[in-house]
């Protein structure tokens, strides 16, 4: 229900901000320290090595961090606007699991709750098709036309049966929920072997349903 997607997104939202605020600052502290040792280390001493592996630890940890607070919550959608937060999310994956992803996004004109579904799809399908189905190669095409807002998720991975899905959390049922909830619809489709596509259209009139 609605109700409940509200829950889990506040949820989301309290744990993103506990780790913003807690072990990111301790990281980057850390960070801040080992910089101080390397610097006041003479450059010839056997622990510059270990302080440099030290820094490059430190660094990765913080950009995975990073990565893992903007899956939490999304804090620019607001701001930035679906286009520009997909593209980020994209970007993310991109660098994080080396893997790439074509995309074509373009601006579109949505209500904020809307807005959050469609991310929120976009994210569920990204995570699945790079943790379930090991692909290498994404495409994510946002677009506006005919009336409403589509968005296309395409992988390369292993496929799955989107009427027998066996692999925990896919998320598909919380996904046609939110397709449900705005009055739009999802399409999965997917072969054993040759990949998945996840389509999400949501209505430029979706506000309206989405607050009644």
């Amino acid at each position: 229900s609605l109700a409940e997607d509200n829950a889990r997104l506040a949820e989301r939202s309290r744990i993103s901000r506990e780790l913003h605020d807690s072990i990111s600052q301790d990281l980057f502290s850390i960070n801040l320290i080992q910089r101080g040792l390397e610097k006041a280390t003479p450059a010839d001493s056997p622990l510059q090595p270990q302080l440099g592996t030290m820094g490059e630890t430190v660094s990765t940890a913080l950009q995975e961090m990073r990565a893992l607070l903007l899956e939490l919550r999304p804090n620019g959608l607001g701001e930035k606007g679906l286009a520009a937060s997909l593209e980020q999310l994209c970007a993310n994956y991109e660098s994080r699991a080396a893997i790439v992803v074509k995309r074509q996004i373009q601006p579109v004109d949505l209500a904020p709750a809307a807005e959050d579904a469609v991310y929120r799809v976009a994210q569920e399908a990204l995570a699945n098709a790079v943790k379930h189905a090991q692909a290498h190669h994404l495409e994510l095409t946002l677009r506006q036309q005919d009336g409403s807002v589509d968005l296309m998720v395409v992988d390369d991975g292993r496929g799955f049966d989107p009427d027998h899905p066996e692999q925990p959390g896919l998320g598909l049922k919380l996904m046609r929920e939110r397709m449900d909830e705005l009055g739009g619809r999802l399409t999965i489709t997917s072969i054993v072997g040759k990949g998945t596509q996840v389509v999400a259209a949501v209505p430029l009139t979706a506000e309206a349903k989405d607050r009644s």
